[in-house]
């Protein structure tokens, strides 16, 4: 009765995960049905507790197994530069904070806003530099790495807000052209992730990555291009290649032009 009962209740998960309360209504209904003593009745509930503890460990002895088996087969270079990632981005928050020695890397003779200058703060970044790493957020929510694209041509294009007509234009662009490009077209802003996707679903922007680097400016610190008066992200455009180093490196000098499309495209057609 015992081999026959376990072959009928023994279902994984529903049994793994029932409480013991259920259990002994289970073993009750059990015993019922099959006309069991009291003592075969409580030996079903004993069994039943042993069974389902077996079966929860067993489990998760599997899922651990899975998930070590996943992270094992994670390329040893792409750990590498998720901890890099992780270990500048802090470098810099740290470097940053009240108690610093040295302030951001300033710069005031490299853009305008209608003709008015602006201060750039964080590290320039120049062609044939590695491109630095960054940690961006996605309209989900969920953090984004340069290094999630390694091995691919990536363009990053950074804008002060999607909300501003040359902003969307560049954009649009970008997102007309990433049809014929073999390459990741990243857009960075420091609009929030929920505007980046309203706006991606209000123009159809739909092969463009949008991110957002209002949680601790990583990326505009990385690549000297945070407007210390504004807060926001200067207009630029950064093609890294395979290798992941910088082939092209634009910052627009006026905040209200718009960078050279043709240059970044011819660009791209040479790697």
């Amino acid at each position: 009765m015992i081999d026959f009962i376990k072959k009928s209740m023994l279902t994984g998960l529903g049994l793994a995960y029932m409480t013991k309360e259920k259990i002994a209504e289970t073993a009750r209904d059990l015993a019922e049905s099959a006309k069991l003593s009291e003592e075969e009745g409580r030996k079903l509930y004993d069994h039943l507790l042993n069974e389902s503890a077996k079966t929860r460990k067993d489990i998760e002895e599997k899922i651990n197994g899975t998930v070590n088996a996943a992270i094992g087969k994670l390329p040893t270079s792409r750990k590498i530069d998720d901890l890099a990632a992780r270990v500048e981005q802090l470098e810099k928050t740290v470097g940053r904070g009240s108690d610093a020695d040295e302030p951001a890397t300033e710069r005031s003779d490299v853009i305008t806003f209608k003709g008015g200058p602006l201060t750039l703060q964080g590290t320039p970044v120049a062609v044939g530099d590695t491109a630095p790493a960054f940690i961006a957020i996605n309209p989900a929510l969920q953090p984004v790495k340069l290094s999630d694209y390694a091995g691919k041509v990536v363009v990053i294009s950074s804008v002060p807000s999607l909300d501003t007509p040359v902003c969307e234009q560049q954009t649009r662009r970008f997102n007309e052209e990433a049809a014929d490009l073999d390459a990741v077209i990243l857009s960075i802003s420091m609009d929030l992730p929920f505007a980046a996707s309203r706006f991606c679903d209000t123009h159809g922007i739909d092969k463009v990555v949008t991110l957002s680097d209002y949680r601790d400016k990583a990326f505009g610190y990385a690549y000297g291009l945070l407007i210390k008066e504004l807060q926001l992200l200067a207009r630029a455009v950064y093609v890294v290649d395979t290798g992941g180093n910088v082939a092209h490196a634009e910052i627009v000098g006026e905040v209200t032009d718009h960078p050279d499309y043709d240059q970044v495209l011819e660009v791209i057609e040479g790697l």
